[in-house]
């Protein structure tokens, strides 16, 4: 329901955007401002045509999402996905740790015997703590070097520091949802944005919360304007990623 009304068959083929153009204004944008990036947009994919000039900008500092708009003749806008490239020079070993600092959502693809391999940062403890802690900053690192997501673990220490441990952890774990109290980040019936990611391509809509949800937990809403039950894992506050439908 979320990707309808994002491609149509309305307008001729001859004046559709194509994925390939989309992901080549891409690269020009972002290396204008000293990043290179690998859009992951599907080139056969056609969307509605521009009169005017697309606008291009990250949706976060680091380019991993990239909002691409259009103003004329449609209005329509869609989010994609990209891998930013790490300077050749540049050597990230699995061990870096910054300290306890608002982490950015780094994605790394320098080759690994001739493989792109994503790295992912996320808050890890340093040190041992015991249950019923409560949480400060100096308990916190944010580790770079995850080759794939960590479900349920936060990517900024301000998600975390306040919060009491349910459970005794180690030294170098990732922080999960399941380690803490529960610290509602979104209360039932509020309105929240929700993503839904097909072919490299995020799409944003409006939803309904059925449940309180904490971050990282996957939680039912409803579709603002249809009413479709989906699940959805909560980012934060305001944001859930949908992960499936609801089948009951």
């Amino acid at each position: 329901m979320l990707i309808c009304g994002l491609i149509t068959g309305v307008a001729q083929a001859a004046e559709r955007i194509s994925g390939h153009e989309i992901v080549a204004q891409i690269i020009v944008q972002a290396k204008e401002q000293g990043q290179d990036v690998i859009p992951r947009l599907a080139g056969h994919k056609l969307f509605y045509p521009c009169k005017t000039k697309l606008s291009i900008a990250p949706k976060f500092e680091d380019w991993q999402t990239i909002n691409v708009s259009c103003a004329q003749p449609y209005k329509w806008a869609i989010a994609v996905r990209a891998d930013v490239m790490m300077p050749a020079d540049v050597t990230m070993p699995k061990d870096v740790i910054s300290p306890a600092i608002e982490p950015k959502k780094i994605t790394s693809t320098m080759p690994i015997n001739g493989v792109a391999r994503p790295q992912h940062s996320f808050v890890v403890y340093n040190a041992p703590l015991k249950r019923g802690t409560v949480i400060e900053a100096k308990d916190l690192m944010v580790q770079t070097g995850f080759s794939s997501k960590v479900y349920g673990g936060y990517r900024q220490v301000s998600d975390v520091i306040g919060r009491r441990l349910t459970k005794s952890v180690s030294a170098g774990a990732p922080s999960l949802a399941r380690h803490l109290e529960i610290n509602y980040a979104i209360l039932k019936d509020a309105i929240i944005d929700v993503t839904l990611t097909r072919s490299g391509i995020e799409i944003i809509g409006k939803a309904v919360a059925l449940s309180d949800g904490q971050i990282g937990e996957v939680i039912t809403v409803a579709n603002l304007e249809t009413g479709v039950k989906l699940k959805a894992l909560i980012k934060n506050s305001s944001e859930g990623k949908i992960i499936s439908k609801q089948l009951h």
